[in-house]
Protein backbone atom coordinates (compact mmCIF):
# COMPACT_ATOMS: atom_id res chain seq x y z
CA UNK A 1 0.00 0.00 0.00
CA UNK A 2 1.56 2.85 -1.58
CA UNK A 3 0.52 5.99 1.07
CA UNK A 4 1.05 4.12 4.10
CA UNK A 5 4.73 3.25 3.31
CA UNK A 6 5.35 6.70 2.04
CA UNK A 7 4.48 7.89 5.56
CA UNK A 8 5.97 5.59 7.58
CA UNK A 9 9.14 6.34 6.19
CA UNK A 10 8.92 9.76 5.92
CA UNK A 11 8.21 9.65 9.59
CA UNK A 12 11.05 7.52 10.20
CA UNK A 13 13.59 9.73 8.66
CA UNK A 14 11.76 12.69 10.57
CA UNK A 15 12.45 10.94 13.53
CA UNK A 16 16.17 9.53 13.18
CA UNK A 17 17.69 12.58 11.32
CA UNK A 18 18.01 14.82 14.31
CA UNK A 19 19.49 12.50 16.06
CA UNK A 20 22.38 12.15 13.11
CA UNK A 21 24.08 9.15 11.73
CA UNK A 22 22.84 5.96 13.15
CA UNK A 23 22.17 2.01 12.39
CA UNK A 24 18.03 3.44 12.23
CA UNK A 25 18.72 6.33 10.00
CA UNK A 26 20.73 4.17 7.57
CA UNK A 27 17.94 1.67 7.58
CA UNK A 28 14.98 4.82 6.87
CA UNK A 29 17.27 5.90 4.12
CA UNK A 30 17.39 3.01 2.20
CA UNK A 31 13.54 2.36 2.77
CA UNK A 32 12.60 5.40 1.52
CA UNK A 33 14.88 4.83 -1.33
CA UNK A 34 12.94 2.25 -2.13
CA UNK A 35 9.23 3.86 -1.98
CA UNK A 36 11.04 7.25 -4.24
CA UNK A 37 11.67 4.73 -7.32
CA UNK A 38 8.06 3.58 -7.03
CA UNK A 39 6.29 6.96 -7.11
CA UNK A 40 8.70 7.21 -9.48
CA UNK A 41 11.46 9.89 -8.53
CA UNK A 42 14.98 8.35 -9.29
CA UNK A 43 17.13 11.15 -8.80
CA UNK A 44 15.36 11.47 -4.67
CA UNK A 45 15.90 7.57 -4.74
CA UNK A 46 19.54 7.75 -5.89
CA UNK A 47 20.81 10.48 -3.05
CA UNK A 48 18.90 7.95 -0.45
CA UNK A 49 20.63 4.73 -1.84
CA UNK A 50 24.05 7.14 -1.35
CA UNK A 51 22.91 8.68 2.38
CA UNK A 52 21.93 4.74 3.12
CA UNK A 53 25.28 3.47 2.30
CA UNK A 54 27.41 6.11 3.86
CA UNK A 55 26.05 6.13 6.92
CA UNK A 56 25.58 2.19 7.23
CA UNK A 57 29.26 1.96 6.33
CA UNK A 58 30.14 4.56 8.89
CA UNK A 59 28.11 3.45 11.97
CA UNK A 60 26.21 0.40 11.54
CA UNK A 61 26.72 -3.27 12.55
CA UNK A 62 27.30 -5.86 9.83
CA UNK A 63 23.53 -6.93 9.86
CA UNK A 64 22.56 -2.88 9.04
CA UNK A 65 24.74 -2.94 6.68
CA UNK A 66 23.12 -5.95 4.40
CA UNK A 67 19.77 -4.56 5.27
CA UNK A 68 20.58 -1.33 3.34
CA UNK A 69 22.71 -3.21 0.68
CA UNK A 70 19.97 -5.43 -0.23
CA UNK A 71 17.29 -2.35 -0.34
CA UNK A 72 19.97 -0.50 -2.66
CA UNK A 73 20.14 -3.56 -4.71
CA UNK A 74 16.08 -3.68 -4.96
CA UNK A 75 16.63 0.33 -6.00
CA UNK A 76 19.43 -0.63 -8.53
CA UNK A 77 17.03 -3.24 -10.29
CA UNK A 78 14.55 -0.72 -11.02
CA UNK A 79 16.91 1.12 -13.43
CA UNK A 80 18.56 -2.34 -15.24
CA UNK A 81 21.85 -1.35 -12.90
CA UNK A 82 22.56 -4.54 -12.84
CA UNK A 83 26.44 -4.85 -11.41
CA UNK A 84 25.61 -2.82 -8.82
CA UNK A 85 23.04 -5.47 -8.23
CA UNK A 86 25.30 -8.02 -8.68
CA UNK A 87 27.90 -6.38 -6.01
CA UNK A 88 25.53 -5.32 -3.58
CA UNK A 89 24.07 -8.77 -3.37
CA UNK A 90 27.46 -10.38 -3.43
CA UNK A 91 28.27 -8.36 -0.54
CA UNK A 92 25.20 -8.95 1.50
CA UNK A 93 24.69 -12.42 1.14
CA UNK A 94 28.39 -12.53 2.24
CA UNK A 95 27.48 -10.73 5.53
CA UNK A 96 24.09 -12.14 5.89
CA UNK A 97 25.40 -15.73 5.60
CA UNK A 98 28.65 -15.11 8.20
CA UNK A 99 26.27 -13.72 10.94
CA UNK A 100 23.42 -16.41 10.20
CA UNK A 101 20.62 -14.09 9.48
CA UNK A 102 18.19 -16.68 7.60
CA UNK A 103 15.76 -14.41 6.27
CA UNK A 104 17.87 -12.06 4.85
CA UNK A 105 19.92 -14.40 2.86
CA UNK A 106 16.95 -16.01 1.74
CA UNK A 107 15.45 -11.95 -0.01
CA UNK A 108 18.95 -11.55 -1.09
CA UNK A 109 19.07 -15.11 -3.12
CA UNK A 110 15.56 -14.07 -4.02
CA UNK A 111 16.21 -10.60 -5.20
CA UNK A 112 19.40 -12.26 -7.62
CA UNK A 113 17.30 -14.53 -8.89
CA UNK A 114 14.48 -11.84 -9.96
CA UNK A 115 17.68 -9.63 -11.29
CA UNK A 116 18.90 -13.09 -13.34
CA UNK A 117 15.48 -13.55 -14.47
CA UNK A 118 15.27 -9.59 -15.65
CA UNK A 119 18.39 -10.42 -17.94
CA UNK A 120 16.74 -13.44 -19.63
CA UNK A 121 19.73 -15.37 -17.59
CA UNK A 122 17.06 -18.27 -16.36
CA UNK A 123 19.28 -21.37 -15.61
CA UNK A 124 21.55 -19.33 -12.84
CA UNK A 125 18.16 -18.67 -11.09
CA UNK A 126 17.58 -22.40 -10.30
CA UNK A 127 19.86 -23.69 -7.80
CA UNK A 128 19.42 -20.31 -5.96
CA UNK A 129 16.16 -21.54 -5.86
CA UNK A 130 17.19 -25.28 -4.99
CA UNK A 131 19.20 -23.17 -1.55
CA UNK A 132 16.14 -20.86 -1.39
CA UNK A 133 13.77 -24.28 -0.68
CA UNK A 134 15.88 -26.01 1.19
CA UNK A 135 16.75 -22.95 3.34
CA UNK A 136 12.71 -22.27 3.96
CA UNK A 137 11.80 -26.13 4.98
CA UNK A 138 14.65 -25.83 7.15
CA UNK A 139 13.13 -23.24 9.50
CA UNK A 140 9.37 -23.45 8.41
CA UNK A 141 9.38 -20.22 6.57
CA UNK A 142 6.19 -21.36 4.36
CA UNK A 143 5.64 -18.27 2.51
CA UNK A 144 9.76 -18.49 1.12
CA UNK A 145 8.98 -21.78 0.13
CA UNK A 146 6.46 -21.25 -1.91
CA UNK A 147 8.23 -18.24 -3.50
CA UNK A 148 10.66 -20.62 -4.43
CA UNK A 149 8.10 -23.23 -6.00
CA UNK A 150 6.62 -20.27 -8.20
CA UNK A 151 9.68 -19.04 -9.19
CA UNK A 152 10.84 -22.39 -10.13
CA UNK A 153 8.22 -22.91 -12.32
CA UNK A 154 8.10 -19.58 -14.38
CA UNK A 155 12.66 -20.33 -15.00
CA UNK A 156 11.32 -23.89 -16.33
CA UNK A 157 8.52 -22.48 -18.05
CA UNK A 158 10.83 -19.90 -20.15
CA UNK A 159 13.70 -22.66 -20.68
CA UNK A 160 10.96 -24.90 -22.17
CA UNK A 161 10.10 -27.35 -19.71
CA UNK A 162 6.14 -27.65 -19.26
CA UNK A 163 6.54 -31.24 -17.54
CA UNK A 164 8.49 -29.61 -15.16
CA UNK A 165 7.17 -26.30 -14.65
CA UNK A 166 3.97 -28.18 -13.98
CA UNK A 167 5.10 -30.19 -11.14
CA UNK A 168 6.83 -26.92 -9.61
CA UNK A 169 3.96 -24.48 -10.11
CA UNK A 170 0.77 -27.17 -8.94
CA UNK A 171 2.15 -26.96 -4.80
CA UNK A 172 2.24 -23.53 -5.24
CA UNK A 173 -1.39 -22.88 -6.60
CA UNK A 174 -3.70 -23.11 -4.01
CA UNK A 175 -0.96 -21.55 -1.04
CA UNK A 176 -0.38 -18.76 -2.61
CA UNK A 177 -4.48 -18.19 -3.65
CA UNK A 178 -5.69 -18.80 0.02
CA UNK A 179 -2.25 -17.01 1.85
CA UNK A 180 -0.32 -14.91 -0.59
CA UNK A 181 -0.50 -11.42 -1.13
CA UNK A 182 -1.65 -9.42 -4.12
CA UNK A 183 1.16 -9.72 -5.86
CA UNK A 184 1.98 -13.31 -5.44
CA UNK A 185 -1.19 -14.28 -6.68
CA UNK A 186 -0.57 -12.48 -9.93
CA UNK A 187 2.36 -13.97 -10.48
CA UNK A 188 1.46 -17.25 -9.75
CA UNK A 189 -1.79 -16.93 -12.26
CA UNK A 190 0.41 -15.40 -14.89
CA UNK A 191 2.50 -18.07 -15.05
CA UNK A 192 -0.32 -20.68 -14.94
CA UNK A 193 -1.72 -19.04 -17.81
CA UNK A 194 1.37 -19.05 -19.57
CA UNK A 195 2.06 -22.78 -19.09
CA UNK A 196 -1.79 -23.48 -20.27
CA UNK A 197 -0.92 -22.11 -23.63
CA UNK A 198 2.03 -23.33 -24.16
CA UNK A 199 0.50 -26.99 -23.38
CA UNK A 200 -2.42 -26.25 -25.59
CA UNK A 201 -4.94 -25.40 -22.91
CA UNK A 202 -6.39 -22.03 -24.47
CA UNK A 203 -9.31 -22.22 -22.23
CA UNK A 204 -7.36 -22.86 -19.03
CA UNK A 205 -5.17 -20.14 -20.30
CA UNK A 206 -7.29 -17.44 -20.60
CA UNK A 207 -9.23 -17.79 -17.57
CA UNK A 208 -6.30 -17.78 -15.40
CA UNK A 209 -4.94 -14.79 -17.42
CA UNK A 210 -8.59 -12.67 -17.02
CA UNK A 211 -8.30 -13.43 -13.29
CA UNK A 212 -4.79 -12.32 -13.01
CA UNK A 213 -5.58 -8.79 -15.21
CA UNK A 214 -8.45 -8.00 -12.10
CA UNK A 215 -5.42 -7.85 -9.62
CA UNK A 216 -3.25 -6.31 -12.09
CA UNK A 217 -5.73 -3.77 -13.04
CA UNK A 218 -6.71 -2.69 -9.50
CA UNK A 219 -3.74 -0.67 -8.72
CA UNK A 220 -0.79 1.27 -9.20
CA UNK A 221 2.33 -1.41 -9.46
CA UNK A 222 4.28 -1.02 -6.30
CA UNK A 223 6.31 -3.76 -6.43
CA UNK A 224 9.06 -4.76 -9.06
CA UNK A 225 8.41 -8.68 -9.20
CA UNK A 226 4.71 -8.22 -10.01
CA UNK A 227 6.63 -7.89 -14.09
CA UNK A 228 6.46 -11.62 -14.24
CA UNK A 229 2.61 -11.40 -14.19
CA UNK A 230 2.19 -8.43 -16.06
CA UNK A 231 4.27 -9.63 -18.97
CA UNK A 232 2.88 -13.20 -18.92
CA UNK A 233 -1.13 -12.22 -18.81
CA UNK A 234 0.06 -9.95 -22.07
CA UNK A 235 1.55 -12.21 -23.88
CA UNK A 236 -1.07 -14.95 -23.50
CA UNK A 237 -3.77 -12.86 -23.97
CA UNK A 238 -1.90 -11.19 -27.41
CA UNK A 239 -1.68 -14.65 -28.80
CA UNK A 240 -5.06 -15.48 -27.93
CA UNK A 241 -6.37 -12.59 -30.02
CA UNK A 242 -3.91 -13.64 -32.26
CA UNK A 243 -5.68 -16.90 -33.06
CA UNK A 244 -8.84 -16.47 -32.37
CA UNK A 245 -11.25 -16.50 -35.16
CA UNK A 246 -13.86 -13.44 -35.96
CA UNK A 247 -17.12 -13.79 -33.65
CA UNK A 248 -18.80 -12.36 -30.69
CA UNK A 249 -16.03 -13.33 -28.45
CA UNK A 250 -13.79 -11.78 -30.30
CA UNK A 251 -14.34 -8.32 -28.76
CA UNK A 252 -14.14 -9.24 -25.52
CA UNK A 253 -10.53 -10.88 -26.27
CA UNK A 254 -9.34 -7.25 -27.75
CA UNK A 255 -10.50 -5.33 -24.92
CA UNK A 256 -8.57 -7.38 -22.18
CA UNK A 257 -5.58 -7.74 -24.47
CA UNK A 258 -4.98 -4.22 -24.75
CA UNK A 259 -5.70 -4.06 -20.90
CA UNK A 260 -3.33 -6.15 -20.40
CA UNK A 261 -1.14 -4.22 -22.65
CA UNK A 262 -1.74 -1.17 -20.13
CA UNK A 263 -0.76 -3.10 -17.42
CA UNK A 264 2.09 -3.40 -19.27
CA UNK A 265 2.95 0.10 -20.12
CA UNK A 266 1.74 1.26 -16.37
CA UNK A 267 4.86 -0.85 -14.95
CA UNK A 268 7.30 0.69 -16.85
CA UNK A 269 6.29 4.51 -16.66
CA UNK A 270 7.52 3.51 -12.60
CA UNK A 271 10.41 0.62 -13.64
CA UNK A 272 12.05 1.57 -16.28
CA UNK A 273 13.98 -1.77 -16.44
CA UNK A 274 10.42 -2.89 -18.24
CA UNK A 275 10.41 -0.40 -21.12
CA UNK A 276 11.52 -3.21 -23.27
CA UNK A 277 9.06 -5.52 -22.76
CA UNK A 278 6.30 -2.48 -23.17
CA UNK A 279 7.28 -1.59 -26.48
CA UNK A 280 7.34 -5.59 -27.29
CA UNK A 281 3.71 -6.33 -26.59
CA UNK A 282 2.59 -2.62 -28.15
CA UNK A 283 4.02 -3.93 -31.49
CA UNK A 284 2.36 -7.01 -30.99
CA UNK A 285 -1.04 -4.96 -30.25
CA UNK A 286 -0.57 -3.00 -33.15
CA UNK A 287 0.17 -5.43 -35.99
CA UNK A 288 -3.36 -7.19 -35.04
CA UNK A 289 -4.98 -4.11 -34.77
CA UNK A 290 -3.78 -3.46 -38.41
CA UNK A 291 -0.85 -1.02 -37.82
CA UNK A 292 1.83 -3.06 -39.73
CA UNK A 293 4.46 0.12 -39.87
CA UNK A 294 3.75 1.18 -35.54
CA UNK A 295 4.24 -2.49 -34.60
CA UNK A 296 7.83 -2.52 -36.74
CA UNK A 297 8.55 0.87 -35.07
CA UNK A 298 7.48 -0.33 -31.68
CA UNK A 299 9.85 -3.80 -32.04
CA UNK A 300 12.45 -1.74 -33.68
CA UNK A 301 12.66 0.38 -30.27
CA UNK A 302 12.06 -2.67 -27.85
CA UNK A 303 15.34 -3.90 -29.29
CA UNK A 304 17.16 -0.45 -28.99
CA UNK A 305 15.88 -0.18 -25.57
CA UNK A 306 16.42 -3.92 -24.74
CA UNK A 307 20.27 -3.51 -25.65
CA UNK A 308 20.82 -0.51 -23.52
CA UNK A 309 19.44 -2.50 -20.88
CA UNK A 310 21.14 -5.58 -21.56
CA UNK A 311 17.96 -7.73 -21.77
CA UNK A 312 18.56 -10.20 -24.33
CA UNK A 313 15.52 -12.28 -24.00
CA UNK A 314 13.30 -9.16 -24.85
CA UNK A 315 15.30 -8.15 -27.78
CA UNK A 316 15.41 -11.85 -29.36
CA UNK A 317 11.10 -11.60 -28.73
CA UNK A 318 11.19 -8.56 -30.82
CA UNK A 319 13.28 -9.82 -33.58
CA UNK A 320 11.61 -13.01 -33.71
CA UNK A 321 7.84 -11.17 -33.97
CA UNK A 322 9.27 -8.41 -36.48
CA UNK A 323 10.85 -11.32 -38.54
CA UNK A 324 7.65 -13.33 -38.34
CA UNK A 325 5.74 -10.10 -39.73
CA UNK A 326 7.91 -9.35 -42.78
CA UNK A 327 7.15 -11.21 -46.32
CA UNK A 328 9.27 -14.11 -46.91
CA UNK A 329 11.52 -12.54 -49.17
CA UNK A 330 12.45 -9.37 -47.10
CA UNK A 331 16.47 -9.27 -47.06
CA UNK A 332 16.31 -8.03 -43.59
CA UNK A 333 14.45 -11.11 -42.31
CA UNK A 334 17.67 -13.63 -42.44
CA UNK A 335 19.66 -11.31 -39.99
CA UNK A 336 16.34 -10.72 -37.55
CA UNK A 337 16.38 -14.61 -37.00
CA UNK A 338 20.02 -15.38 -36.92
CA UNK A 339 20.49 -12.76 -34.29
CA UNK A 340 17.12 -14.41 -32.40
CA UNK A 341 18.30 -18.11 -32.80
CA UNK A 342 21.77 -16.99 -31.68
CA UNK A 343 20.47 -14.97 -28.58
CA UNK A 344 17.76 -17.84 -27.67
CA UNK A 345 20.55 -20.90 -27.88
CA UNK A 346 22.47 -18.42 -25.37
CA UNK A 347 19.67 -17.98 -23.38
CA UNK A 348 18.47 -21.80 -23.28
CA UNK A 349 15.05 -20.46 -24.14
CA UNK A 350 14.21 -23.97 -25.76
CA UNK A 351 10.68 -23.29 -26.96
CA UNK A 352 10.99 -20.06 -28.76
CA UNK A 353 14.32 -21.01 -30.12
CA UNK A 354 12.54 -23.82 -31.74
CA UNK A 355 9.77 -21.24 -33.30
CA UNK A 356 13.16 -19.16 -34.71
CA UNK A 357 14.22 -22.17 -36.37
CA UNK A 358 11.12 -22.86 -37.26
CA UNK A 359 10.96 -19.09 -39.00
CA UNK A 360 14.06 -19.90 -40.29
CA UNK A 361 13.33 -23.03 -42.54
CA UNK A 362 10.30 -21.17 -44.20
CA UNK A 363 13.15 -19.33 -45.82
CA UNK A 364 14.55 -21.95 -47.25
CA UNK A 365 12.10 -22.58 -49.99
CA UNK A 366 12.09 -19.30 -51.21
CA UNK A 367 15.78 -19.24 -51.17
CA UNK A 368 15.85 -22.20 -53.37
CA UNK A 369 13.58 -19.99 -55.93
CA UNK A 370 15.36 -17.14 -56.10
CA UNK A 371 18.70 -18.99 -56.59
CA UNK A 372 16.60 -21.32 -59.46
CA UNK A 373 15.54 -17.82 -61.01
CA UNK A 374 19.04 -16.61 -60.62
CA UNK A 375 20.37 -19.79 -62.36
Amino acid sequence: EALPVLWSGLRMLNLCEPAGPTPELARGYTVMAVVAGTVPVHRVADAWVKRAQDVAESVGRPSDLAYVLNRNAVCAVYQAHWQDVEAWLARATSIVDSVGDLRLAEECRALLNVALCYQGQFARGLPLMDWLEASAVRRGAVQTQHWAMHYRAYILLRLGEHARARVALEPALAWTEAHGGATDRIIVDGTLALLCLREGDAAGARAAAEKALVRLSAGKPVAHFVYFGAITVAEVLLTLWARETPGPGLQALKHSARAALKSVEDFARVFPFGEPAAWLWRGCEAWLAGRPRKAFRAWKRCIVEAEKRQMPYEAARARLEWAGHLPPEDPERAELLRRAVEDFTRLEAREDLARAVAEQARLLPVAGMAEVTAG
